[in-house]
C-alpha cells in the first residue's frame, strides 16, 4: 500500500474508531446514571483520568520513535532494541508505583469510607491495564512509523466495542463498577494482541531486536524523548488536571457534570487527533525529501479543513446541547449547571484542534525544544490558574483557568512560529484558513434554523438531532468542498480515485 493510500486509510479508520468510541461512551452515560447514579459515574470518570495520566510514563518515546524510524531506517534495529527495553522497564515500574500510590490517591481525592473499598480494588485493576497499555505503546509507535494507522485504529475499535458493550450488559444485569473495569482489562489484552501481531509483520524482530547498543543513537533518541515527554506531560496536565482539581476541591458529583460537557465536545478534538496522528509521519516524509512547497500547501489545506470540521461539529453540539442533557442524563444534570462551562469550553476545543498542524510541523522540523518549553509553561500556567480560580468561581474557574493559557499558546505561540518557519503571512493564513470557514458556517446555521419546525412534530428528539446535524454538517461541508478545492480534486474524491490526489 503506497503512502497516499495509507494516509487516507488512516484518516478513515481513525474517524471511524473515534466515532464508535464516542457513540458507545455517550450510550454508556444514561445507563450509568440510571443504574449506579451520578456519584459513581463521577468516580468512574476520575478513575479513568488517573489511568490516562499514568500514560505520561511513556515519556514521549512513542512520538520520538515515530519520527526517528520514519527518517532513519538504517538504524531501525538499534532503535527498536533500546525502545523495547525502555517500555518493558517503564511498564513494570508503573505497575508497582501505581499500587503503592493507592492510599495517597484515596486521601487526595477525599474518597468517602463508603466508596474506599470499591475504589481501592478499581485502582488495582486500572494500574494493571495502564501497565499493559504502556507496553503496547511501543508496538503502536512502530505501526505509526510505517503509516499503518488503520491497525492502531482497528485495535482501539476492538477495545472500545468489547469493553463498553460488555460493560453496558453488566450494568443492565445488576453488576457494578468492578465488573466493568475487569472487562476493560480483558479488552486491553485483546488490543495488545492485535498490535503486536501487526507490528511483527512490518518489523519481524520487533520483540527481540538483534542489535548492539549505540550510545550516540541512544542519546539522540533520548534527546527527542525529553522534548516529547514535556509535550506529553503538558497535554496530560491540560486535559486531565481539571478532573483532579475538581475532585480535590469540589464535591465528587461535579466531576461528572464537567465530564458530561467535555464528553460531547471532545468528539471534535478526538476526531481531529486521529487525523493528526497521520500528519506526523507524513510531515517527516515530506521534510526528508525537501518538498518545502508541498509542506506549505499541506499545512494550509489541513488547517482549513480542520477549521471547518471543528466549527461545524461544535455548532451542532452547542445547538442541541440542552436536548442532549435531557436525553442522556435522565434529568440529573440541568442546562443551567453547564451553560457557563460550555461557553468557556467551546473556544478551548476549537483552539486545540487548530494547533495540531502547527504543533506536528514544528515537531517534525526540529523545533521539539521550542514546542516542549511552550507546552510545559502553558500546562503549569493552566494548573496554577485552575487552582486559584476554583476557589472563587468553582467549576467555571477550572474551565477558565484552562482556556486562557491554552488559547494563548495555541494561537500566539505555535501557529505564529509555524507561519514564520513556513514563510506564510498572517493575512494569507487568516484568509485561506479562517476566511474559508465563514460561508460553510453560515450555511449550516441557516439549515438548522430552517429545520426548527421539526421540534413541533411527533418525532423523537434524538432523531431530530441526528437528521438536523447530518444535514447542516453535510451542507456546510459541501460548500467548503466546492469553493475551496479544485475540479480535479473533487472528481478524484467522488469517483474514489484516491491515487489521483496530489
Amino acid at each position: 500500500m503506497n503512502l497516499r493510500k495509507r494516509f487516507l486509510t488512516g484518516i478513515v479508520t481513525g474517524v471511524g474508531s473515534v466515532g464508535i468510541k464516542t457513540a458507545l461512551n455517550i450510550l454508556l452515560i444514561p445507563v450509568f446514571m440510571k443504574t449506579l447514579g451520578l456519584t459513581y459515574y463521577s468516580l468512574y470518570v476520575l478513575l479513568l483520568g488517573i489511568l490516562d495520566f499514568s500514560q505520561i510514563l511513556d515519556m514521549g518515546l512513542a512520538s520520538a520513535l515515530v519520527k526517528t524510524l520514519a527518517t532513519e531506517q538504517a538504524q531501525a534495529s538499534a532503535l527498536l532494541k533500546m525502545s523495547h527495553i525502555f517500555y518493558v522497564t517503564v511498564s513494570l515500574t508503573a505497575l508497582v508505583a501505581g499500587w503503592l500510590a493507592i492510599p495517597f490517591l484515596l486521601k487526595l481525592f477525599h474518597i468517602s469510607p463508603q466508596l474506599s473499598g470499591v475504589t481501592h480494588l478499581a485502582l488495582i485493576i486500572l494500574f494493571l491495564e495502564g501497565a499493559l497499555t504502556l507496553y503496547t505503546c511501543y508496538f503502536r509507535a512502530v505501526l505509526w512509523a510505517h503509516c499503518l494507522h488503520q491497525w492502531t485504529n482497528l485495535s482501539e475499535t476492538l477495545f472500545n466495542t468489547t469493553s463498553i458493550l460488555v460493560g453496558l450488559l453488566l450494568l443492565l444485569t445488576g453488576h457494578g463498577l468492578i465488573a466493568m473495569l475487569a472487562t476493560r482489562l480483558v479488552a486491553a489484552v485483546l488490543r495488545s494482541m492485535v498490535l503486536i501481531s501487526q507490528a511483527l509483520k512490518v518489523e519481524p524482530a520487533v520483540l527481540f531486536p538483534k542489535a548492539l547498543f549505540h550510545l550516540k543513537t541512544f542519546q539522540d533518541l533520548m534527546g527527542l524523548t525529553w522534548n516529547a515527554l514535556l509535550i506529553k506531560l503538558s497535554i496530560q496536565i491540560s486535559h486531565k488536571i481539571d478532573t483532579f482539581v475538581i475532585a480535590a476541591f469540589l464535591p465528587l458529583p461535579m466531576v461528572g457534570v464537567y465530564e458530561i460537557i467535555f464528553r460531547f465536545l471532545s468528539l471534535v478534538s478526538q476526531l481531529a487527533d486521529k487525523i493528526a496522528e497521520v500528519i506526523l509521519p507524513l510531515y517527516g516524509h515530506l521534510l526528508a525529501t525537501e518538498k518545502s512547497g508541498k509542506v506549505q500547501r499541506f499545512f494550509i489545506r489541513i488547517s482549513s479543513f480542520l477549521n471547518v470540521f471543528a466549527c461545524l461539529l461544535l455548532l451542532n453540539i452547542v445547538w442541541f446541547f440542552p436536548k442532549l442533557l435531557v436525553i442522556f442524563t435522565d434529568g440529573k444534570i440541568t442546562f443551567a449547571q453547564t451553560a457557563t462551562v460550555l461557553c468557556i469550553a467551546v473556544p478551548f476545543i476549537w483552539s486545540g484542534v487548530m494547533q495540531y498542524p502547527a504543533a506536528f510541523f514544528l515537531f517534525s522540523s526540529g523545533k521539539e525544544r521550542f514546542l516542549a518549553i511552550s507546552s510545559i509553561v502553558t500546562a503549569f500556567a493552566n494548573l496554577f490558574l485552575s487552582l486559584v480560580l476554583v476557589q472563587s468561581l468553582g467549576i467555571a474557574g477550572v474551565a477558565l483557568g484552562t482556556l486562557i493559557p491554552q488559547f494563548f499558546q495555541h494561537q500566539f505561540s505555535l501557529v505564529k512560529q509555524a507561519l514564520q518557519d513556513l514563510n506564510l503571512s498572517l493575512g494569507k493564513y487568516l484568509l485561506q484558513v479562517h476566511g474559508q470557514g465563514i460561508l460553510p458556517l453560515i450555511v449550516a446555521v441557516g439549515v438548522l434554523i430552517c429545520l426548527l419546525p421539526l421540534n413541533h412534530l411527533p418525532i423523537p428528539p434524538f432523531l431530530i438531532i441526528l437528521l438536523a446535524g447530518l444535514l447542516s454538517i453535510g451542507a456546510g461541508g459541501t460548500v467548503w468542498l466546492f469553493f475551496n478545492t479544485t475540479r480535479h480534486e473533487r472528481q478524484a474524491v467522488f469517483s474514489g480515485h484516491w491515487n489521483d490526489l496530489q
